[in-house]
């Protein structure tokens, strides 16, 4: 990955080597060997990935403050085949660590109130933070699989990108939730609003380097996305895997 052309993937794999170093990625381990991961974090408790792989997280303070504040950990299922695809999803959740705690910590605007009826509070803020977090691991695989330089290669089109999001929305199995977005998905009227309240939420997401002009383009793309919201053409998704 660190040699890969494809800058998505050559980026992300540099900054999981410095984190590894750093002590703040723990370790990347299969699922036959995750317990060597307790070595370098005793109070991890590794789950084996039942397919694909898994990235897990413990803070070491409360709340967080920085990137620093928290350490994680990759495993992949014994096995497994698309070693660089699936590592780069789980380094994106890695890299997005604080940015997703942020989300849970901040209001989640609900286009119909009663959609959280009965629900503990916090439930919204949760959701729109492990969606994002899914939306954002998918583009990044995205981005390096197919080799996109923002600013230099073609971006999909218009409403694309929207589309990808209001797809893996529609499907909260994939995200975690069993309680909020069901009740939203049943009223197909309102799925695209829902997605579009939510989507602002992806600015402040680690997909490049931020310094890198890599960066700079695709944020402004990723702006325009956001910006069109439920106006977004109907269009095929792309942009996600």
């Amino acid at each position: 990955m660190l040699e890969d052309p494809r800058p998505a993937y050559a980026q992300a794999a540099r900054c999981a080597v410095d984190a590894i170093e750093a002590g703040t990625l723990v370790a990347l381990q299969s699922s036959g060997t995750r317990y060597w991961i307790c070595l370098r974090e005793p109070r991890a408790r590794p789950a084996a990935a039942a397919v694909g792989a898994i990235f897990q997280c413990l803070y070491r303070s409360w709340p967080p403050r920085s990137d620093q504040d928290i350490t994680g950990w990759i495993v992949v299922q014994d096995g497994y085949a698309s070693g660089a695809l699936v590592l780069v999803h789980e380094i994106g959740h890695f890299l997005n660590r604080l940015v997703v705690w942020q989300r849970t910590q901040q209001a989640a605007d609900l286009v119909e109130p009663w959609i959280a009826q009965g629900l503990e509070e916090g439930v919204a803020r949760t959701v729109r933070a492990r969606l994002l977090d899914e939306i954002a691991a998918r583009h990044l695989a995205w981005l390096a699989q197919e080799g996109r330089v923002p600013g230099v290669t073609a971006m999909p089109e218009p409403g694309a990108m929207f589309a990808c999001a209001v797809k893996i929305a529609s499907y909260p199995e994939v995200y975690g939730d069993t309680v909020l977005m069901p009740r939203v998905i049943a009223r197909a009227d309102l799925l695209r609003a829902q997605v579009a309240a939510w989507m602002p939420g992806l600015r402040g997401f680690r997909f490049f380097d931020p310094s890198s002009k890599e960066a700079v383009h695709h944020a402004q793309w990723l702006d325009g996305e956001i910006e069109l919201g439920v106006r977004a053409p109907l269009v095929a998704p792309e942009g996600t895997l």
